[in-house]
């Protein structure tokens, strides 16, 4: 699943899927392999397996896929690298 960091704390934070309810997950759920909880910015965009708590849904095996201002530049610009116009 797919989902963009909405909101940190010091060890724990919440993913915003859309169409979904928010999913928690602690700091200990990002993927080693992957970035240091600390690393993780709001806006970025991570892969996770959800999974079902009695307090609602949790994110497990947490990935970094793209940096929140490497995402949004992403968008702006074509394949050639051009700016897009603006909307």
């Amino acid at each position: 699943m797919r989902g963009t960091i909405q909101t940190l704390f010091s060890s724990f934070g919440f993913i915003r899927v859309s169409g979904m309810k928010d999913h928690f997950f602690y700091a200990t759920a990002v993927s080693p392999l992957s970035v240091g909880f600390g690393e993780l910015e709001q806006g970025d965009v991570v892969e996770f397996e959800s999974v079902d708590h009695p307090k609602g849904k949790r994110a497990i095996g947490v990935v970094l896929m793209g940096k929140a201002g490497d995402i949004q530049q992403a968008e702006e610009e074509d394949e050639d690298g051009n700016k897009a116009a603006a909307r």
